[in-house]
């Protein structure tokens, strides 16, 4: 068996190569599946591999002068109206190395433009199935009728523009839009509409075929002269360009033969194997078993940073969005680069409870700054901060205004829930005696408690500010509501010191209160474990390496909002929350409360208790 690297040549920070994503992913695996190992790199070959080189219009960009003798390259471009020194440098290429394409058309062009006394090596590669293609996830939701991904061309612009205008159409167009942003895209769309962006107009085999190994209806846009290749068009349904609107929109309504349309497309390509024609490929290039068998070049172990801990793909999409980038499992990924580390789950995130943070000393240091009249570090930073709170009635109302909000007023906009109109309509007058202006107060129902005020009532709102404060009145327990609040907002120096806090350190995500001596014995999974599993199961990963959990205890927290982001991502509503009574353990409340610390290292945050 033999070893082979991909190799993606791009300038720094351009992501046109995204545009054959597919093909990658679909030569990636079926060699991994035929027995080759395979290797992944941006603009870097190696000498002790097969290199597969796609972006052949920057290969004497990146490539030395001396490359290595087994070269191969992918060709990607439409040559026939490709930039002619696109064209040109191919043409080059050809006299020196094999050249694979999936598309028959452009090898046809290269045989007709080069010197018919040189022996060329044209093969190719058609594209088939392979279930590595599958990225899709159903979605029962559809918010477009009708999505185009691609460039907007004077070829296609008229057609989009037609679309575009029609009032009973939801039609959204996206170029440069790849991964698993365009993937969701799909999931919610009715239908992909693909468009001829050049001439001689080439039926995208790429795109069709991803939306066919993939479920999603297509709906290719047809002229006199269009170029299907193996019967491509068949995997959609067509729709001729001198064709009115209203035909397309009723084409779109009928649901069921979309749906039906799509099932026959998948049937059908699951019977053409990628691994079938990769093969065919390597013994067009490799005649008579020639293929050399090279082993992978050595290269150091990287240390494992989360030993036999699940990856959790979702917290790598969110974090770093250009994974999708590499064709290999993000597990793989991982293990072979390195580069990212996985923070949950996570054997380490606590094997005892944390030692709580100081911050006598800021605390001191910012009060003095205060005292003195000197410029403060705020009002150089100039934080959006935000207050969220929910009051259930009226006295703890009272008692936070009066104990609390002096330390925030001038600093923060302030959110407020309540479930008791007379709570509502005190906490507005009470905003107006200390000089706030930017306050939304809002009542609901008698529901979650504290939770619908942090997770569900002011998402979209919360995203506009560097920090927030969540905070609620603690009517069972007052000597929980003075301390936790004490810690948190005592005082504007407390608040200064917290806040030069999250500015010294860019990577801190969440602060709270070092637990009350009662509560310590109530720290932890308790009954919990099944319902955070559940919750966090659609992103992938699961608690069991978890072993001891830490939370804010009660839910009186700082926190950037980006450091909660899993949190918000649940779409939780008032529907999922359990009325009243509700239990003293086991609730999705109870769940809820243990996310914070997890979120914000899913997200690449730490997190710190502070100290009285």
């Amino acid at each position: 068996m033999a070893h082979f690297r991909i190799v993606i040549l791009t300038p720094e920070h351009v992501m046109c190569f995204r545009t054959y994503d597919e093909v990658v992913i679909l030569l990636y695996h079926s060699l991994l599946d035929l027995g080759h190992t395979v290797d992944y790199r941006h603009n870097s070959v190696d000498d002790h591999a097969i290199n597969i080189i796609f972006g052949s219009h920057l290969y004497e960009s990146f490539v030395a002068d001396s490359p290595p003798s087994q070269t191969i390259i992918f060709n990607t471009e439409l040559l026939s109206s490709c930039p002619e020194d696109w064209s040109h440098s191919l043409l080059r290429l050809s006299q020196k190395f094999a050249i694979i394409d999936h598309c028959a058309h452009n090898l046809q062009w290269l045989e007709a433009s080069v010197n018919h006394r040189l022996e060329l090596r044209l093969v190719r590669l058609r594209l088939g199935y392979h279930p590595k293609l599958e990225r899709v996830s159903p979605c029962t939701r559809r918010d477009f009728d009708l999505v185009y991904f691609g460039d907007v061309t004077p070829h296609c612009e008229p057609f989009l523009a037609r679309l575009a205008s029609e009032e009973n159409l939801v039609f959204a167009k996206y170029s440069g839009v790849y991964g698993w942003t365009k993937h969701n895209i799909l999931a919610r769309s009715k239908a992909v509409i693909h468009l001829h962006t050049s001439i001689p107009r080439i039926g995208n085999w790429p795109a069709l075929l991803f939306s066919a190994v993939n479920r999603i209806p297509s709906i290719v846009l047809t002229y006199p002269d269009s170029i299907f290749e193996d019967n491509q068009l068949g995997f959609a349904k067509a729709y001729r360009e001198d064709a009115p609107i209203q035909e397309l929109a009723q084409l779109l309504d009928s649901c069921t033969d979309l749906s039906l349309s799509a099932e026959n497309a998948y049937a059908r390509v699951c019977e053409v194997k990628q691994n079938d024609f990769t093969q065919h490929c390597l013994d067009c290039l490799f005649p008579l078993s020639s293929l050399p068998a090279q082993a992978p070049k050595p290269q150091q172990a990287w240390p494992a940073m989360v030993s036999s801990s699940p990856l959790d793909e979702r917290w790598y999409r969110l974090v770093y969005p250009w994974v999708d980038v590499d064709p290999r499992p993000i597990g793989d990924y991982h293990a072979s680069e390195g580069q990212f580390k996985q923070l949950h789950p996570n054997p380490a995130f606590a094997t005892h409870h944390k030692r709580p943070l100081s911050l006598q000393a800021i605390d001191k240091q910012s009060y003095q700054r205060a005292e003195n009249n000197l410029d403060s570090p705020l009002q150089m930073l100039q934080p959006r901060i935000a207050v969220i709170i929910h009051f259930y009635g009226p006295r703890m109302a009272w008692l936070f205004f009066a104990y609390f909000v002096p330390s925030l007023a001038g600093l923060a906009d302030f959110y407020i829930t309540t479930s008791v109109e007379e709570t509502a309509a005190i906490c507005s007058s009470l905003a107006i005696e200390a000089g706030i202006s930017n306050i939304t107060v809002k009542v609901i129902d008698n529901r979650g408690r504290d939770i619908p005020s942090k997770y569900i009532c002011f998402n979209a709102e919360m995203q506009c500010y560097d920090l927030c404060l969540f905070t609620h009145g603690k009517e069972s327990d007052t000597a929980w509501f003075h301390d936790h609040n004490s810690v948190l907002a005592g005082s504007r120096a407390v608040v200064e010191a917290i806040i030069h806090l999250f500015h010294q350190r860019p990577a801190l995500g969440l602060v709270y209160p070092d637990y009350m001596p009662h509560l310590v014995p109530f720290i932890g999974w308790l009954k919990c474990r099944p319902l955070v599993d559940q919750l966090l199961g659609k992103f992938g990963c699961d608690t069991c390496t978890v072993n001891l959990l830490e939370f804010p205890a009660g839910g009186f927290f700082w926190a950037r909002p980006a450091a909660l982001s899993v949190i918000h991502s649940l779409d939780l509503s008032l529907n999922d929350l359990p009325q009243e009574p509700i239990p003293l353990d086991g609730t999705i409340l109870h769940a809820i409360e243990r996310l914070p610390c997890l979120s914000c290292e899913m997200m690449g945050f730490e997190w710190e208790k502070l100290t009285r």
